[in-house]
C-alpha cells in the first residue's frame, strides 16, 4: 500500500506499507520540504527518512 500527502507546513509525506503473510509487515516514510531547491532528493530537501519492520507476537 502506497500513500502520499502534505501536512500544514507544505512538507511532502510519502509512505509505503507492505504486509508479509499474517504476522509480519514492513513500512517506510519519507518527509521532504519542496521549498528547498538545491538538493539531491527529487522532491526537495530531505527532512526525515525512516523504515521499520514489525512482527506480531503469538
Amino acid at each position: 500500500m502506497y500513500w502520499r500527502g502534505r501536512d500544514l507546513d507544505e512538507n511532502r509525506r510519502m509512505g509505503k506499507h507492505r504486509f508479509i503473510g499474517k504476522d509480519r509487515a514492513e513500512a517506510s516514510l519519507v518527509i521532504t520540504n519542496p521549498a528547498s531547491t538545491k538538493t539531491a532528493h527529487p522532491f526537495g530537501k530531505l527532512k526525515v527518512e525512516i523504515s521499520w519492520k514489525q512482527a506480531r507476537r503469538k
